[in-house]
């Protein structure tokens, strides 16, 4: 998914068992090595990772990468679950 803040994948992280921002912490500290990340947030109750990134600094191909490097693996991209964003009126 593209935007115009760059593109957005959705990832779902096997081997998180943690319900508190331990598992973020990890992550973060990988993904935060990767250039053209611009933000992330894991979801710890259904262990999903959202990744907005910069298509020109990175790839999905060194997000997953960067996640394996965590000691989880992700399936996926998955589709989301969230609705179109709403344009102007």
């Amino acid at each position: 998914m593209k935007s115009a803040d760059g593109a957005e994948v959705r990832f779902r992280l096997v081997g998180v068992d943690c319900a508190s921002s331990s598992c973020s912490v990890v992550v973060g500290r990988h993904l935060g090595k990767v250039p053209g990340i611009l933000d992330f947030y894991v979801n710890p109750m259904d262990s999903v990772l959202t990744v907005r990134f910069d298509p020109v600094r990175t790839s999905v191909d060194r997000i997953v990468a960067a996640v394996k490097a965590t000691g989880f693996r992700t399936i996926g991209p998955i589709m989301s679950r969230r609705p179109p964003r709403a344009g102007p009126p």
